[in-house]
């Protein structure tokens, strides 16, 4: 007997509760989402919106919380945040009148020394006390004319007479002299018994006023346009009140001379602080138009001094490096200096000039440009790479971006906060995206189009951003409900106040669902568990392996609670959600139900 075929139907469930962050690449699982905006993994291993932003809002007209000129370089510092435009310096959004800048500078380091501040390459000091902001310039030149150099002793008294060749038949104690060589002169001191040479011999080079522009212990270059002096760094041992007192020798008195005096600091491409020291690199011409591949320090506890080579702990330090290619980036870790080239990572270690170590690793440094995504985070240093966003511990740096598209993106800055790292960048079609990489998940998430040129560094617990936009540059921190009293006491009420972010909008798509197999599998029907904040909605379209897009659910009335609901729709093989509101939304689940259509043959 034959019997009719049967259909035999049965049900299969999928079900997510735990969401992933970005993946921009192909085949991607349900649980992760191939666009976003305004997600984030505060609330992991749900999906949620994130929090409100605080805005900076101005009071008057004198503060740069809100500005139509470019930024070069902002930084948190002892006494405030320092905000510098290509043509003024800030305080706490107060102008710090009479700073000199260099003109056309696009790109500036700001290194907190202590209380204080030094700008690179405008190599200005500025120095804050109880009484006010001393500004320094640490680059000077003074020339004297028709002037002389002539030898004394340490306290600028003159040399007389002078013995040449031989010393005297008798002399008294304490008498001194000058022995002349063809190369130099050497002071000698009678004991009594015996002529000791001694160290206490000086180069004297008299200046006017100009004299006080210069600190003792500075290294000075002295260029004199004589056969008979050595033009070249010399340390300023002391001065007088129309003096300068310079360690070294000459061979003879040299009069009538043209002196150029230049207290400098190295060019320098970048720069940091490292255990009260500022180190920075150069790549290219220095000041005399030599062209370097150089590192330097400055002296210990004095960021105005370099070129400083007495052999002692305090000295500066120089070295040449044999790695070539322009620098990239420079950051501090806990107890080395870190120098980047796009291929090479320069690592100093060290406590003191005679023990510094330099060696230049090959590896995956910096990409050119993205120099403002060097950030040390958690004891760990995250840059941007030409192959993504690295992760550097001290030993290898490893890839953490192959949910981004490789080589996709071109950055602008970065920042770093409670395990997060956020860097600003743009794809090639120009589409901006700030994205947050969490330490703890390894997640990646995309708040919105925001173009962030700088991060300023935790205080308080605060990381503030400055974004571009049409009109100029404006100021946000994280969250509004978290930083709101703190940036309000941090800065003061009168400078600038925080007013909430509106509400936000938020959107997601996911992965492709695929069911297939043997047996026929269709999607019938989704269950979702979810919350909505008071004046939200949310709307979720299905797309299907037919390309079509179709509305399958829509909620704009809160819910006290999260709550399950069924959504139902079309049939298909290949599904994903596109997710799309405002305002205040926890997705905590999401359940599949799958139609089995299985067939049974006729039967005798």
């Amino acid at each position: 007997m034959l019997y009719p075929a049967l259909s035999v139907h049965s049900e299969k469930i999928y079900s997510t509760d735990k969401f992933g962050g970005l993946h921009t690449g192909n085949n991607i699982p349900f649980y992760e989402f191939s666009r976003m905006e305004n997600l984030t993994g505060d609330d992991f291993p749900h999906m949620s919106v994130r929090e409100k932003r605080g805005l900076f809002a101005d009071h008057s007209s004198d503060t740069c919380f809100y500005t139509e000129t470019p930024l070069t370089a902002c930084v948190n510092t002892a006494e405030g945040i320092l905000i510098i435009t290509e043509d003024a310096v800030f305080l706490d959004g107060r102008e710090i009148e009479n700073v000199r800048l260099l003109q056309g500078v696009k790109k500036r380091c700001a290194v907190p020394v202590g209380r204080n501040v030094f700008i690179v390459p405008d190599g200005i000091y500025l120095k804050f006390t109880d009484s006010g902001t001393q500004v320094i310039y640490c680059s000077k030149t003074v020339t004297a004319e028709n002037t002389s150099l002539t030898l004394c002793l340490s306290d600028g008294t003159d040399i007389f007479p002078h013995y040449y060749g031989s010393f005297p038949e008798s002399a008294s104690a304490g008498e001194k002299l000058v022995i002349s060589s063809s190369e130099s002169m050497e002071l000698w001191s009678f004991t009594g018994s015996e002529w000791v040479r001694t160290d206490d011999l000086y180069i004297r080079l008299p200046l006017s006023v100009e004299a006080s522009e210069f600190s003792a212990g500075q290294s000075l270059y002295i260029e004199a346009g004589s056969g008979l002096f050595s033009d070249g760094y010399y340390t300023l041992s002391g001065k007088t009140e129309n003096s300068l007192i310079l360690s070294g020798s000459i061979p003879t008195e040299i009069e009538n001379v043209s002196v150029t005096v230049r207290h400098e600091i190295p060019l320098m491409d970048f720069a940091v602080e490292h255990n009260n020291r500022i180190w920075g690199c150069r790549f290219g011409e220095n000041n005399r138009g030599e062209f370097v591949n150089e590192i330097y320090s400055s002296k210990l506890g004095d960021p105005a001094s370099w070129y400083c080579f007495q052999g002692i702990s305090t000295d500066s330090y120089m070295a040449s490096l044999g790695c070539s290619g322009e620098f990239t980036g420079a950051v501090s870790t806990g107890n080395e200096v870190l120098f980047f080239k796009e291929n090479h990572i320069i690592r100093v270690f060290g406590s003191t000039p005679s023990d510094f170590q330099v060696t230049a690793v090959p590896a995956r440094g910096v990409e050119k440009g993205a120099h403002r995504t060097v950030v040390n985070l958690n004891e760990r240093i995250f840059y941007k790479n030409a192959e993504g966003i690295m992760l550097y511990d001290g030993t290898v740096p490893v890839n953490i971006s192959s949910a981004l598209e490789k080589g996709r993106y071109k950055a602008r800055a970065a920042g770093g906060i409670d395990g997060r790292y956020y860097i600003s960048m743009t794809d090639p079609d120009g589409e901006r995206g700030l994205f947050v990489f969490d330490t703890v998940t390894g997640l990646w998430h995309r708040e919105d189009d925001s173009l962030c040129t700088e991060f300023i560094f935790p205080k308080d617990g605060i990381l503030i951003f400055a974004g571009e936009n049409d009109t100029g540059v404006s100021f946000f921190v994280t969250s509004y409900e978290k930083n709101k009293d703190r940036t309000e006491r941090l800065l003061g009420k009168d400078v600038c106040t925080l007013i909430p972010e509106e509400e936000i909008h938020f959107s997601a798509v996911t992965g492709f669902t695929q069911f297939s197999g043997r047996e026929k599998e269709k999607l019938r029907s989704i269950y979702l568990t979810l919350k909505l904040g008071e004046g939200s909605f949310v709307e979720i379209s299905l797309e299907t392996d037919s390309g079509g897009k179709e509305r399958i659910f829509f909620l704009d009335k809160p819910t006290e609670n999260k709550v399950r609901l069924p959504v139902s729709v079309p049939p298909s093989l290949r599904s994903r959600l596109e997710i799309e509101g405002q305002g205040e939304f926890t997705l905590y689940s999401a359940e599949h139900r799958i139609r089995k259509t299985g067939e049974v043959r006729n039967i005798d």
